[in-house]
């Protein structure tokens, strides 16, 4: 089954998506973001649907030498579910397991304190 990411974008205390909060604490060098969208036929969905669907990819890696590495995926029907929105839904899932659910009430600052602690 594909999951259908929420529409609604998450924001934290100071208005910064999910996207965002990610990529700044990636350009001051205290976790690295890699973003990677499968070609159709790496999908699960390849056999049944090969032209609609793709796998959406964010690995984050943290720890003095990158050393720590987790990955998150999901399916997308490219007609249903824009990729804006599937990038938000994983990077959310990414704060979520970096800093724990309540990301949401952290300042970038607050979480680079955080993550290097």
């Amino acid at each position: 089954d594909i999951i259908e990411p929420p529409t609604e974008l998450v924001r934290n205390v100071q208005n910064q998506t999910a996207v965002t909060c990610l990529q700044q604490l990636h350009d001051v060098r205290v976790i690295s973001v890699v973003w990677e969208a499968a070609v159709v036929a790496a999908t699960r969905y390849a056999s049944i649907d090969p032209k609609d669907h793709e796998t959406v990819t964010l690995v984050v890696r943290v720890g003095d030498d990158m050393s720590y590495e987790d990955m998150f995926e999901l399916d997308r029907n490219i007609n249903y579910v824009s990729r804006k929105t599937v990038k938000q839904y994983l990077a959310c899932n990414a704060l979520s397991k970096l800093l724990g659910g309540d990301w949401t009430v952290l300042s970038v600052k607050d979480m680079r304190v955080r993550i290097e602690e």
